[in-house]
């Protein structure tokens, strides 16, 4: 599991094309399973996530990609919010 690589394709709730807002590829896959990454100063917005595996991931291959739904909302000093996803 440790050898796949996966890239995620982050969409805006708005976006109703074929290309995502933001890619982060080349993740790694720890030995539970799990990819982090991390996008700073990502604006708030509900984003649809589709999650690959690296095409060039000689390791792993996957059909369908996994997807998922993340709710951003930003926090103020007045204001505490929580994030879902």
């Amino acid at each position: 599991m440790t050898l796949a690589k996966v890239r995620f394709e982050i969409f805006k709730s708005s976006n109703m094309t074929t290309t995502p807002d933001f890619v982060v590829g080349n993740v790694p896959v720890d030995s539970n399973g799990d990819a982090v990454a991390f996008l700073p100063g990502l604006g708030a917005d509900t984003y649809v996530v589709f999650v690959k595996i690296e095409p060039a991931n000689g390791y792993w291959t996957a059909d369908p990609i996994g997807l998922g739904t993340i709710n951003v909302a930003i926090g103020t000093n007045e204001t505490q919010t929580n994030g879902g996803g």
